[in-house]
């Protein structure tokens, strides 16, 4: 029953007008959400055959490696934040092939995909300079803009003119008035590398700003933007209702799910569990926060597989206090007694 009953739920929630109307806010994050979930789908497959809980043969392994390569590809392909969420994995892989020595083939394969996808990647961004707009955009509104260190660009060579240093503009402003054909020309060539050094030698401060800036990575900013309040209403409702509780005050949750994860690690029982968890929320923090840096626009839009992957981290939550109250305060066994007692009087 349930087989047939929970997908003709999930068709009919995706069907319902409500969340259609949200189709102009999502745009390319909706295949984006697909591709995501058949990815994971697949990837915990593998880790099944892998440590040897499902017998496969060798034709269906080398079936299933191959649709894995597929979406893995895909999946890279649709935002370039993807791609750098692959370099996520690469140590996760590397542990499970420590643990799993016998099946090194498939570990190595899989790790061969993931670097040749990144190496592609890589290269056709350098290629056809497709990080170029979101460079200047990002450059305006997290060093211009937010950090107010219009300075650090010029001191790395960026031809800027003084009035640079303090500006308040729009981005249409920034890009008319501060940038010109000599500023594209450096940006082109040095723009990426002297804004990465920017992120990299300010670990503390960009990551206090990430955390601060937790509306951009919750559904109710992005929508608000593109639908109008009186659809916007009823629409967060829907929304909230779906993905099971109305986020609040994100930071908690954060070290909530930290704490949560070391507990778990600690627990025999429930170790993978905190595994789990804590690899949840190291992918979810980083495609957040590359999303957040590396776009000036549209941040939220790019950011909402994190926060759909952040609202699957605080569920791993409730799972992890499920198993430590069961462990530590034999609630299972003492709902069994209770059901006992209650049928013998």
């Amino acid at each position: 029953m349930l087989k047939i009953g929970l997908p003709l739920v999930i068709l009919l929630i995706s069907l319902s007008r409500t969340i259609i109307q949200w189709d102009v806010a999502i745009l390319s994050e909706s295949i984006n959400f697909s591709l995501l979930a058949l990815f994971s789908s697949i990837s915990m497959t593998m880790y099944k055959v892998i440590a040897g809980e499902w017998k496969f043969s060798y034709k269906n392994i080398v079936f299933l490696l191959i649709i894995w390569s597929v979406v893995l590809v895909c999946f890279s392909n649709t935002r370039d934040s993807n791609m750098y969420l692959l370099m996520v994995l690469i140590p996760f892989i590397m542990l499970t092939l420590y643990k799993n020595r016998n099946k090194w083939k498939i570990l190595v394969a899989m790790l061969t995909v993931i670097l040749a996808t990144i190496l592609w990647q890589n290269y056709d961004a350098e290629k056809n300079k497709r990080w170029e707009y979101p460079i200047l955009n990002a450059m305006y509104e997290h060093i211009i803009k937010e950090a107010n260190d219009a300075n650090y660009l010029i001191d790395n060579g960026m031809p800027l003119p003084e009035t640079a240093i303090g500006f308040t503009g729009t981005i249409e402003e920034f890009h008319s008035s501060l940038i010109n054909d000599e500023a594209r020309e450096w940006n082109s060539e040095y723009g990426k590398s002297v804004y990465l050094k920017y992120l990299i030698s300010h670990p503390i401060s960009t990551n206090i700003v990430y955390l601060k800036n937790t509306k951009y990575r919750f559904f109710d900013a992005i929508i608000q933007y593109y639908v109008s309040p009186e659809k916007f209403r009823a629409l967060s409702k829907w929304i909230n209702k779906v993905s099971f509780f109305d986020i609040r005050y994100p930071v908690a949750w954060y070290i909530i799910m930290l704490l949560s994860a070391v507990i778990a690690c600690l627990l025999p029982k429930t170790r993978k569990i905190g595994i789990f968890t804590f690899f949840l929320f190291i992918t979810q923090y980083s495609q957040g926060f590359i999303a957040y840096f590396g776009d000036g626009i549209e941040p939220a839009r790019h950011s909402l597989t994190a926060n759909l992957l952040f609202r699957m981290n605080v569920i791993m939550v409730f799972i992890i206090l499920y198993f430590i109250f069961k462990k530590y305060f034999n609630f299972h066994n003492h709902f069994e007694a209770g059901e006992k007692f209650a049928s013998n009087q």
